[in-house]
């Protein structure tokens, strides 16, 4: 019985946030997978096609032939050169914001579903030693798989927010005299410290009350997504 409870309270939690998952990110599939497969069919006629290498080379040789031109060996070194830099910029550029997506994506925030088709897609329809329908079964369980993965990190956030507390509530005491602007001031010391809310001639309960709710949602939301990674 303890067993079969927990089981639906499992399906319970999963449920919901498992459904809005599919309703909102299932598009992002095959855009993935065509993404892929397009990437698969470049690579394809780019490094193993041998006729469509040597047409491109066959232009090149007319384009590289004209007068004028010395070759494309004169220019290689200054070639490798301003490829290597804008190679280097670009590693360099792109890094932070792969690192913030792949956090992002452990965090729960983005599904990743288009990378994760896409890479899936391109790795299998790249391996030539496959047959097609191999290919495409290959490629669809592994993008299931990490599917999946997202789904459970897409879930594991969903139930840490929703430990968050949305608002908190300080019941702070009334004042027994009702005193004006000017009475509160001219009893104002500042080097001297109050111990009772009647004490606080400056009415500071309400800044107190919002910093400590504040305290508490983000220290709450800071554990709930910590416990979301472990």
């Amino acid at each position: 019985m303890d067993d079969t409870t927990h089981w639906r309270s499992l399906v319970k939690r999963w449920h919901v946030p498992a459904r809005e998952f599919i309703a909102k990110e299932w598009t992002k599939a095959p855009v993935g997978a065509a993404i892929g497969v397009i990437g698969a069919i470049f690579k394809e006629l780019v490094a193993d096609d041998s006729a469509f290498r040597t047409t491109l080379s066959n232009k090149w040789t007319a384009v590289a032939t004209q007068p004028g031109f010395r070759g494309l060996d004169s220019y290689l070194p200054l070639l490798a050169i301003l490829v290597g830099i804008l190679g280097i910029a670009l590693i360099l550029k792109l890094l932070p914001f792969v690192i913030k997506v792949l956090k992002s994506w452990i965090f729960g925030i983005v599904s990743g579903l288009v990378v994760w088709w896409a890479i899936s897609f391109f790795f299998f329809f790249s391996q030539n030693s496959l047959f097609l329908f191999q290919q495409l079964k290959y490629a669809i369980l592994a993008a299931l798989f990490l599917s999946l993965v997202s789904l459970a990190l897409r879930v594991r956030a969903v139930q840490a927010s929703s430990r968050i507390p949305s608002a908190v509530s300080f019941a702070l005491p009334k004042r027994g005299l009702k005193t004006t602007q000017e009475d509160n001031l001219s009893k104002l010391d500042a080097d001297c410290p109050i111990e009772e809310w009647d004490q606080d001639v400056l009415e500071r309960s309400a800044l107190v009350e919002s910093l400590a709710t504040t305290v508490i949602v983000v220290e709450s939301a800071c554990r709930g997504y910590s416990r979301a990674i472990w």
